[in-house]
């Protein structure tokens, strides 16, 4: 591959040992590409694409469908090549856990119009509807006691309560001041940001952002 990149072959022989020594398939180079597993072969794919130094990559879905091994080798050589090298990275999947790990910010693309572009924790910022609060008392309380506190929303899960309100902050102040009134201890009160995917969805339901449609 290096060949065709005009890669003199030192250079290219030096270059392609280190890259398969970096995904573990040094001992493999001598193996048939068709013959390795899909997960071994996208490995391989990455290392292909690798051999003239790109400052500049664009991977589309480079860990899909694969087995949790070589995803997870894949996403540590991009986070290596991003973070040790300063290589730009523009990445495509549909796996928000994924996008969120690695990525400094994130696109969304809805019906071929970018919908979003932002950091991660600045796009869960952004949607505070979205966020909990996360609630425990240690006495006696129920849902509908609790859904009398002003702007909330309240389910219980487990011995806990989930409280979504619009102000965080108020609604916290509200539950602290019910606590107080029923003369209940509080035992756990955590804010819990949504996930990306909350977020994703609650973009491509077009209630938000509708303004900042870029086309592609």
């Amino acid at each position: 591959m290096g060949e065709l990149y005009d890669l003199p072959r030192e250079k290219r022989e030096l270059k392609a040992k280190d890259l398969l020594e970096s995904m573990d398939l040094y001992e493999r180079r001598n193996d048939k590409a068709g013959k390795l597993s899909k997960g071994l072969r996208q490995r391989l794919l990455i290392c292909m694409a690798l051999i003239h130094d790109p400052p500049l990559l664009f991977l589309d879905e480079p860990t899909g469908g694969l087995d949790v091994q070589s995803a997870s080798k894949i996403r540590e050589k991009l986070k290596e090549m991003n973070e040790k090298e300063g290589k730009t990275i523009f990445l495509t999947t549909h796996n928000m856990w994924e996008a969120e790990e690695l990525s400094k910010r994130i696109g969304i693309i809805n019906k071929g119009h970018i919908i979003t572009i932002s950091e991660p924790e600045e796009l869960k910022r952004a949607f505070t509807r979205l966020h909990l609060i996360e609630v425990g008392f240690s006495g006696k309380t129920t849902v509908k006691e609790l859904s009398n506190t002003p702007g909330c929303r309240v389910s219980q899960l487990g011995d806990k309560y989930l409280v979504n309100a619009e102000e965080i902050n108020d609604a916290i102040h509200c539950i602290v001041n019910y606590s107080r009134s029923r003369r209940l201890k509080i035992t756990t009160l955590n804010v819990v940001q949504p996930s990306l995917e909350d977020v994703f969805l609650e973009v491509i339901k077009g209630k938000n952002h509708e303004t900042n449609k870029v086309p592609v």
